[in-house]
């Protein structure tokens, strides 16, 4: 599992937000499909498992500012 984030080209600092995204990596290497976790995250923060489980938390950027995560694969 690789999970990523990136910042949103039309976000302004110091307000910029980020889309994070996960791919699974099969035992050959080879990349699966990219799910994306949120569009609308700041300050997202990965964490993972010694059992190959992540989970990400994030605040939403748009109002009402929620605090979301999503664990997987």
């Amino acid at each position: 599992m690789l999970v990523f984030h990136r910042v949103v080209p039309k976000s302004t600092p110091p307000y910029s937000h980020t889309k994070s995204s996960a791919r699974l990596i099969s035992r050959y290497g080879t990349f699966g499909t990219t799910k994306t976790l949120t569009s609308d995250g700041r300050v997202p923060r990965v964490d993972t498992r010694p059992t190959a489980r992540f989970t990400v938390v994030w605040q939403q950027e748009s109002f009402p500012y929620t605090i979301k995560s999503v664990t997987g694969p």
